[in-house]
């Protein structure tokens, strides 16, 4: 059984998702690397991104999966800091491939991608995705993060399964180079 998960990697709270081959929800994570540890500055920023970096890594591995890419139009410190984040991950799921111990890599969807994929605008705001997510599919969560998790299940998922899908949808896999 092929097991589709997404994860949306954040300091304020990482989410994993993972669905069945027909959709439904398998695990649902939220809050990940939360609560902070106590100690130093540099103790908590390195447990964090420990605690984080392994548990999507586990959660992803022998999965087919998406993982939310940067936000190129995000500002500030926030900005450095999930970018650190993120490349740990992706060092880690690499390093992992490279020792034969990952099938599949896992595809990384634009934020506008997954956005046009749920709603049908590159543009839509977490209350649009929240709830063309539950129009869609039924799912509700009062966390941001694991609404786009979900999604980037969805994503992955369509783009394997090929079930009835919008004109957007098939528009957005082909832009994403996860569909002919």
């Amino acid at each position: 059984m092929t097991r589709y998960a997404g994860a949306d990697i954040s300091l304020a709270g990482t989410a994993l998702v993972s669905l069945s081959e027909s959709g439904d929800v398998i695990h649902v994570i939220n809050g990940l690397g939360y609560p902070v540890p106590d100690g130093s500055f540099w103790t908590k920023y390195t447990e964090r991104i420990e605690i984080i970096s392994r548990g999507v890594v586990s959660f992803l591995r022998n999965t087919t999966s998406a993982i939310e890419g940067y936000s190129y139009g995000s500002k500030g410190k926030s900005v450095t800091d999930i970018a650190e984040l993120g490349g740990v991950i992706r060092y880690e799921i690499a390093h992992n491939i490279n020792r034969d111990e990952w099938e599949v890599a896992p595809e990384i969807i634009p934020p506008t991608s997954l956005k046009r994929f749920t709603t049908g605008s590159g543009k839509a705001d977490k209350a649009k995705m929240a709830i063309f997510v539950y129009k869609k599919w039924g799912f509700e969560h009062d966390d941001h993060n694991v609404i786009d998790a979900y999604a980037l299940a969805q994503m992955i998922r369509y783009s394997k399964e090929k079930p009835d899908m919008t004109h957007y949808q098939k528009e957005s896999l082909v832009k994403s180079k996860m569909w002919k």
